[in-house]
Formats: structure tokens, sequence, C-alpha cells
């Protein structure tokens, strides 16, 4: 993309060929692309509460209430790590509040410690994806190259110049945070 996308600020493309050799400018690529919401989205795991409910009167408080959580797993993360960095995350919580807490079907909270309720994680739907395998993308990945060149072929099959000129299409590889939705 450093070579062909015309678009790309000229300092972001002069860090992503230095950052293939050099440390320091793949430390200020990963910088670069942090402080971008929306790129950084795509290499880290996000989440989002998309659905809470609780009590059924304004007057009274619900005696239970859930919220569903919908994870983004990050290609370079599995749905074991997410589930890990959650349930820490809650750990705090539940002591503080005195709450028996049960994560994923473990029991967290000591056994027999006294308590004023439950709190409880689990897979809301039980049909937790793990992030896709990476495709290889190098001269000699098959699935790849199959790909490409199909794409090259459908886009100089409606061209009415058949040449190597500077509008021929160049695909390259990249990445997108599917599996969407892939830990609720």
């Amino acid at each position: 993309m450093a070579d062909h996308a015309k678009s790309m600020p000229s300092e972001v493309r002069k860090t992503i060929k230095k950052s293939i050799k050099s440390s320091n400018a793949l430390h200020k690529l990963q910088n670069i692309i942090r402080s971008d919401p929306v790129i950084s989205s795509i290499i880290q795991t996000t989440q989002a509460i998309d659905i809470i409910h609780g009590g059924v009167k304004s007057n009274a408080l619900p005696e239970q209430a859930y919220a569903i959580v919908n994870h983004r797993v990050a290609v370079v993360s599995s749905l074991d790590e997410v589930k890990s960095h959650d349930t820490a995350l809650l750990k705090d919580l539940a002591h503080k509040f005195n709450l028996t807490y049960n994560a994923f079907g473990s029991r967290i909270s000591a056994e027999g410690a006294p308590s004023s309720g439950t709190l409880t994680l689990r897979d809301a739907y039980g049909d937790g994806l793990e992030p896709a395998p990476i495709t290889p993308t190098g001269e000699d990945a098959a699935p790849f190259q199959l790909l490409s060149g199909t794409i090259k072929a459908v886009y100089n099959s409606h061209r009415s110049i058949r040449d190597d000129s500077e509008d021929s299409i160049v695909v390259a590889p990249s990445m997108m945070s599917g599996n969407t939705g892939t830990l609720q």
C-alpha cells in the first residue's frame, strides 16, 4: 500500500517503508496506527456493550440485570485471551461489592465467602468464534495469487487498453475486522 496508495500521506508512506528494517520506524508506525480510532480498531480487540436489560418499573431496583458485550477479537488474539482479560477486569469489582463471582463456568471468588449477590460472566449465545486464520500472501501463496489474478483478469477484461500502463490494477493484501461479534 505504501508503494501504490496515492492518497496516503507521504510521512506515513515513508514510515511504512522504513518499518520493514527499522524497529524505531516500526514503533513510530504503531503509534500512528494507534492514534487513529478506525485503523486501531482493526488491529486490536474491540468491545461494545450492545444490550442492557434491568428492571421493569421506574421506581424499583431490579432484582436482576444483564448486559451483552460484543467483542471483535483481533487476529493476533484468541477467545481464551479475551475471556481471561474480561475475568480479570471484573475481579476487583466483584470483591468491592461483595459478589460471588463466576466466569465462563469457573468460580472466581473464594468458596464459602459471604456474598450479597452474584456476578456471572458467560458466552451469551455459546457460539464464540476464534479469529479467522491469516491467509498467506507471498509470491508462492496459491490462495492469494488466485485471488489477485482473478481480480486483475476481471479488471482487465473491461478495459479497452490492455497494457501495464499507470492505470493497471495493483492488488495488495490487507486486513479487515471480519468475524464480527466473535464473542458475546
